[in-house]
């Protein structure tokens, strides 16, 4: 089987997941297993596959968080989470003979980079753009429509390499034509039905596309100096979590943010 057959079959299947998760409402549920493979996967490339104990206490913390935070609102599961990981972390590199500043910074920084955007799901999820579309699947529309047309515009005009230390085929061209289409599409979608704001929409669209970006090459950024490939397998044709979810967990924060800050003005 071709390798663009395998990645078309497993990226579908993940899109099909997400976007029926959107519409049934249990995106919660589906995002918690997300968790839990990033969780495993960042393990495995910053600490080691063979740290047992970490990897424990950094999905076990990290589920606490989640479950604290997107089911039950219950804050204080959540600040307990935080508190459990900044201690027995610590207690556990002092312990270990491979213990290491490097690693306490990295279940710490791993813990943030992870958590705090998959803990957006619940606010995202709980708020519709438009009629049947919540802004959880609107990010993911956008993203996706963003790294297809970027992919094209870059292939047919790309010629300004953006930072090709960390992504040499990611250009200005490609990135400007993603953002462009993007923008049609939200023009288009307004057409048809009724949006709550063409002008916020819109400034949506440029967060999520700069910000699904800089998540992109912040993911590569931290491939290249860990010098692996991919952040796990568990994808055929794709790599891991980590790796499919780079441009979210930027993206997701951001828009969060914004819906805050749009609510309380």
């Amino acid at each position: 089987m071709s390798n663009i057959l395998v990645r078309s079959i497993s990226g579908g299947i993940l899109v099909a997941a997400i976007i029926l998760a959107c519409i049934f409402n249990y995106a919660g549920w589906l995002f918690l297993l997300f968790v839990v493979l990033a969780a495993n996967e960042w393990i495995n490339i910053t600490i080691g596959k063979k740290e047992i104990v970490s990897k424990f206490l950094f999905i076990g913390s990290s589920i606490l968080f989640y479950l604290g935070l997107v089911f039950e609102s219950q804050y204080i599961l959540s600040i307990i989470a935080l508190v459990i990981l900044l201690l027995f972390s610590w207690i556990l590199q002092m312990f270990s003979k491979n213990g290491s500043l490097k690693n306490l910074m990295s279940l710490i920084a791993g813990f943030f980079y992870i958590n705090i955007p998959f803990c957006c799901v619940s606010f995202l999820q709980n708020n519709e753009w438009v009629t049947g579309i919540s802004y959880l699947l609107f990010i993911f529309i956008f993203l996706w429509a963003n790294d297809t047309f970027a992919y094209l515009s870059g292939k047919y005009f790309g010629k300004t390499k953006i930072v090709p230390h960390i992504s040499p085929n990611k250009t200005l061209e490609g990135y400007i034509g993603g953002m462009i289409f993007c923008g049609i599409t939200v023009l288009v979608i307004s057409f048809f039905t009724t949006i709550p704001s063409l002008y916020f929409s819109l400034i949506l669209v440029f967060l999520v596309s700069v910000f699904g970006n800089l998540g992109d090459l912040a993911e590569s950024f931290l491939k290249r100096q860990l010098g692996i490939k991919d952040s796990g397998n568990i994808m055929p044709g794709h790599g891991g979590i980590l790796d499919r979810f780079d441009s979210f967990l930027f993206a997701s924060m951001v828009v969060t943010f914004m819906l805050f800050f749009q609510s309380y003005f």
